[in-house]
Formats: structure tokens, C-alpha cells, sequence
């Protein structure tokens, strides 16, 4: 069982019924630190039986190991909006679009999210979307490895690049951008970020690795629910105070 997933299934399915970790506390009679231990992971000494109540007062099973629930989905559903929102954006600079191209070379195999080229600058763009940081050094590493294998792909398809470029799209979370701050050093690689990064989309004239944020309006969505998001006490809102877009209503 992975802890960490686990954790985010929790803290998801949480979020999406609108309720505080205080709510779901005095729903399944465990305390509200035992909440918050289970929604960051921390399962090493859990008790099952708290465990269990727990997700019972989600409308969870843990029998069924919490895969392919909330978190799947609403990752699968951010990553495809971020996927989609690029997509557009390129083709609209005259570049010409893949998504999801899948590889088996020299004993590597996965896939490239979003694959474009420019023709008229003759550059190749091998881009890796992500919703959330969990090993920085692994998606460093598959960067490296799509960069290495893009021109053979990019054969494949009757592209003749002259450049190369990386683009590592991250949506734009509180919790992300903390983890790209406190992992600087990692990231030191990409020369261009943000309004440069969009200067270079329209006009490739050489290489280039890239880190930019997306944020949900960005991709036209309300917020990334996948995100840490906190849901205040009903009735506590400061007057002055307007939320930019309510939480979806509580599954039934």
C-alpha cells in the first residue's frame, strides 16, 4: 500500500464532500490529529480499526486499497485540462501537436505527454505536465531520458529538428510552488521560466528547457482540486472577504 497515495485519496475525497478535518474528526470518533497523520501518509504506527472509520465516514473502503478513487480521477482530470490547454496554446503559434507519444528505445520505455514541433524554426518541444511534486529526482530523470530520445521520435513522425526543447509544466499550487523553491538547486537547469518561457514559444529560434506554472483559470478551471485547499468553518468568512470560486457541492 503506498502512504503517500493513500494520504492524498483521503485528503481529496475530504475535500470534495466540503468538509474540514474537524468534520470528518467528530464524524468517524477519532481525533482530529489522527485525520491530518492519515491525509499526510503517516500510516507506520495507524491503527486499522481508525483507519477504517476514518474512510467509512468518506464514503471510502479501505478493502478496495483506495486505488483508481478520487485522486486518480481528479488527477487524471487536471492533467488532461493542463494537456489540453498547451495544446491549443501551441497549435495557435503555428506548432504541430502529439499527445501521449508512447517509446520502447534502448530499454526505456514510457511516454511524452505533449510532443510539438515548429516548422518554420525547426524546433522540437518535449514537454512533461505534472499536478504534484512527488519525486523530483525521478521526474528530473525522465526529463533527461525524453530529451535524449526526442529527435529519434521526432524522425519517426518526418520531423527534421534543429533544436531541442524541454518544457516542464507544473500546475500552479501552493504546495508545488513551495517544493520548486525548496528543491532550487534541482531545477537550476531550466533557463527559461514564465513570461520568457511564453516569449519563446512564439518564436523558437533555439533551444531551450523551460519550467512554467499553470495556474486553473489558465486551463479554464475554477481551482486544481488536487491541491491542498482549505475549507473554512461555514459562517466564520470575513464579510470583506469574497472566495473567488465555490467548493463543488458534497457527493451523495
Amino acid at each position: 500500500m503506498d502512504d503517500q497515495k493513500v494520504g492524498l485519496i483521503l485528503r481529496v475525497a475530504r475535500l470534495r464532500r466540503d468538509q474540514r478535518q474537524a468534520d470528518v474528526s467528530a464524524r468517524a470518533g477519532i481525533s482530529a490529529s489522527a485525520v491530518a497523520r492519515h491525509e499526510r501518509g503517516e500510516l507506520a504506527h495507524v491503527s486499522h480499526a481508525a483507519l477504517r472509520r476514518h474512510a467509512h465516514a468518506l464514503g471510502v473502503r479501505v478493502e478496495l486499497e483506495l486505488r483508481g478513487s478520487a485522486s486518480d480521477l481528479l488527477r487524471d482530470e487536471e492533467h488532461a485540462s493542463v494537456v489540453s490547454h498547451l495544446k491549443t496554446a501551441l497549435e495557435s503559434l503555428h506548432w504541430e501537436v502529439a499527445v501521449e507519444v508512447s517509446y520502447s528505445e534502448f530499454g526505456e520505455r514510457g511516454r511524452v505527454d505533449l510532443f510539438a514541433f515548429h516548422p518554420a524554426r525547426r524546433t522540437l518541444l518535449a514537454a512533461e505536465i505534472k499536478t504534484g511534486i512527488f519525486d523530483a529526482q525521478d521526474m528530473l530523470g525522465s526529463l533527461d531520458i525524453k530529451h535524449r530520445l526526442a529527435p529519434v521520435l521526432a524522425r519517426r513522425r518526418g520531423w527534421r529538428p534543429s533544436h531541442i526543447g524541454i518544457l516542464l509544466a507544473i500546475t500552479r499550487t501552493t504546495a508545488n510552488e513551495r517544493k520548486i523553491h525548496r528543491l532550487a538547486p534541482l531545477f537550476s537547469g531550466f533557463d527559461v521560466r514564465g513570461p520568457r518561457a511564453r516569449a519563446w514559444f512564439a518564436d523558437p529560434a533555439s533551444g531551450a528547457r523551460l519550467l512554467v506554472f499553470v495556474a486553473p483559470a489558465e486551463a479554464g478551471r475554477a481551482v486544481w482540486r488536487n491541491s491542498r485547499q482549505r475549507v473554512r468553518a461555514r459562517g466564520r468568512l470575513d464579510d470583506r472577504v469574497r472566495p473567488t470560486a465555490r467548493p463543488e457541492a458534497p457527493s451523495r
